[in-house]
């Protein structure tokens, strides 16, 4: 008896395991999701097993696809098959074994509500899941439905109002700002009956965990030498604005001090110069007068008990010029006419005759700062003497003019910034005739220890976990090129963002981030040092927009540190990187480099005193350090002494308790140490 062709058939697959194994995939590809009507409907190619998860996967499938209804029916049925307590938005949710979901129903029910212009609804699923799990998705459809309900209603709303708290002179006179130090610092909040939308400095947006009718904002700027315009904006959620401009002067430089023999006998004439519209005089350390004007101009008798003046012109600012004139200077030799330009009580002399001869070249230029040196600090003072055969017609230090009254004779000092390693100061003056000379000197900054990068605290990013809400099969993949090519663009998306985000991260210097996938080289990985944390991440693409998620987890303890999000419906190039920028700017305001003195030992640690107005919300480390310093070197080398770590939150008068975790150095942490956050 010939065997039947299903006989044939079963032991054609029994002897031939990779047939049996194909037509199982093929079963488990394309049937069994076809036995769920809003599988098919959505295009969800998922094996569905009926748990929370599923609905909840599914309906993220059935947004894509415009099957709103079925997708608010999907998320109800997750939502009911959870437990009462756990029926809310949460990131991090575990599903089965070591698999986690962020896990936000109510959030993209919301968000259908939105899209079905139901924003009543929209709003009440919105403010559930923000009251459970705040997401920059959740914010930003929340502004757009309060938008959407303004407009219906044709409701006008409120230009924003912009106060500035500090510098409290703002509010007080519509005077410019004149300071001396950098760095400058703005605080102050906007507020709007409906919603604060966005608040830019500079024409950049500071970038706020989320909008809201008040927000608050403390941004640190840095500012060279120089007269600056302030442009602060405050936006509501229509788009509406309201703009305070301040003029900030960064005033380094003291008076123009000019001392000269009077036409009556034995008198001085002195002139002093600022252009900020405030001087004072000084003679041996005695007031004498002040003006509100930009000159000076003052006479005095030399007293005859006194072969020598000092005197000192200040500033608006506190800047001083100061000079030692002598009688015989004066009187006795040929007209000086001294000029010294410096800061900080950095005094010059004409001790020297002026009119030493000048035997080889017409201008002879005498720096006080030696040549080839270096330094600790970010700045230096240049000084030094100018001696001319003819009139001093300029003088530029670094291609940049100081004020000068003519003369054949000039003291001179100015503040200069450095840049890390070699610096090049140069010095040149030049004549009325138009000859030049000029002289340079090196510097060689260097960074302290303690501000070095092999200290500041360690990241390293892996790539991010991509997600889209088109659920493929393997024959999806193979055979459906429109999916392909969405994936790919995903793809794209997602390596773009973590290369600008992590340049974000690294340009900023606060944190050593090193990069540990292959979407780009990290050129700059040159040693790679032990990291504190890692940065694990998600990026989520959907037809309506990109959301993606940045977790800091600590290596020793796996605790998440910190979870920040940011969102975009528009995936082009100039979005993705304002993605990034934002997310490292949101990761440094959570994190900040904290700085602060120790006062004293306790029992359990030590007490600190800092300026700080915010804390890590978790245990942070520190680096306990005291400064060296050297007399023949500019700014303070820094000795790490040990490790120590925020164990408490803030108390009354900057009191905080810190807590040693290690020693590094060779002594204990004692009072009076400094300390820096890692």
């Amino acid at each position: 008896m010939k065997p039947s062709s299903k006989n044939k058939c079963s032991r054609l697959i029994n002897h031939c395991p990779l047939l049996k194994n194909l037509i199982f995939i093929l079963l488990l590809g394309s049937g069994i999701a076809c036995a769920h009507t809003a599988s098919t409907t959505c295009n969800y190619n998922q094996f569905f097993r009926g748990q929370w998860d599923d609905f909840y996967k599914r309906a993220l499938c059935c947004i894509e696809n415009e099957n709103f209804q079925q997708a608010l029916e999907d998320f109800q049925s997750s939502l009911e098959r959870r437990p009462p307590s756990k029926q809310f938005d949460r990131r991090m949710v575990r599903t089965y074994g070591m698999h986690y979901l962020d896990y936000f129903p109510h959030r993209e029910m919301g968000f259908v509500y939105y899209l079905k212009d139901k924003y009543e609804k929209a709003l009440k699923y919105l403010n559930h899941s923000i009251h459970s799990e705040p997401s920059a998705k959740a914010y930003y459809y929340l502004k757009q439905t309060k938008k959407k309900m303004q407009d219906a209603f044709q409701s006008n709303a409120a230009l924003p109002e912009l106060t500035i708290i500090e510098p409290d002179v703002i509010n007080k006179t519509p005077d410019e700002i004149w300071q001396s130090e950098t760095p400058f610092i703005i605080k102050g909040k906007a507020c709007e009956k409906e919603w604060i939308s966005s608040i830019l400095i500079q024409g950049k947006p500071l970038w706020i965990d989320h909008a809201a009718p008040c927000v608050e904002f403390n941004k640190t700027l840095y500012f060279q030498e120089g007269r600056h315009t302030i442009r602060l904006e405050a936006q509501n959620i229509h788009g509406d604005s309201v703009e305070k401009r301040l003029i900030l002067n960064v005033d380094q430089t003291g008076p123009v001090l000019s001392c000269k023999k009077s036409n009556e006998p034995n008198m001085i004439n002195i002139q002093a110069k600022d252009h900020s519209g405030q001087i004072s005089l000084w003679i041996n350390h005695q007031p004498i007068t002040s003006t509100e004007n930009f000159l000076l101009n003052w006479e005095i008798s030399w007293p005859e008990s006194n072969s020598e003046l000092y005197i000192c012109a200040q500033d608006k600012c506190n800047n001083e010029t100061c000079a030692t004139i002598s009688y015989d200077s004066i009187f006795s030799s040929p007209q000086l006419s001294g000029l010294i330009v410096e800061n900080n009580l950095l005094i010059q002399t004409d001790a020297r005759s002026s009119h030493e001869s000048i035997k080889t070249n017409q201008i002879d230029i005498v720096l006080n700062q030696k040549d080839n040196v270096f330094v600790y600090s970010d700045n230096i003072k240049i000084s030094g003497q100018i001696k001319s055969k003819r009139t001093l017609s300029q003088i530029l230090i670094n291609k940049k003019p100081i004020a000068i009254q003519p003369s054949k004779e000039i003291f001179f000092s100015r503040h200069i910034y450095l840049r890390p390693k070699d610096n090049v100061i140069s010095v040149t003056a030049t004549d009325i005739s138009g000859f030049s000379m000029q002289k340079q000197v090196h510097v060689y900054r260097k960074i302290p220890s303690v501000f070095q990068l092999k200290y500041r605290y360690g990241l390293s990013m892996y790539p991010f976990v991509m997600h889209s809400s088109k659920k493929h099969n393997w024959i999806t993949k193979l055979f459906d090129f429109t999916q392909t090519k969405e994936m790919q663009s995903h793809s794209y998306q997602a390596e773009k963002f973590e290369k600008d985000f992590f340049n974000c991260l690294r340009n900023q210097r606060r944190f050593r981030v090193n990069y540990r996938g292959k979407a780009f080289n990290d050129s700059n990985d040159t040693q790679v040092l032990p990291s504190q944390s890692t940065i694990l991440g998600d990026s989520y693409t959907s037809r309506f927009g990109l959301e993606i998620t940045a977790r800091i987890v600590d290596n020793q303890t796996s605790a998440v540190l910190t979870i920040k999000d940011v969102y975009r419906e528009k995936k082009d190039d100039i979005n993705i990187y304002g993605m990034a920028e934002e997310l490292s700017e949101k990761i440094h305001q959570n994190f900040p480099l904290i700085k602060g003195e120790i006062i004293a030992k306790t029992e359990d640690g030590f007490r600190i005193k800092t300026s700080a107005s915010k804390l890590p919300a978790t245990v942070w480390p520190m680096i306990v350090y005291q400064k060296n310093s050297f007399d023949t070197i500019q700014g303070e080398e820094s000795i790490i002494i040990g490790n120590a770590n925020i164990i408490s939150s803030p108390h009354e008068n900057n009191v905080k308790m810190i807590f040693v975790d290690g020693c590094l150095g060779e002594r204990s942490i004692q009072g009076g140490d400094l300390f820096i956050a890692r």
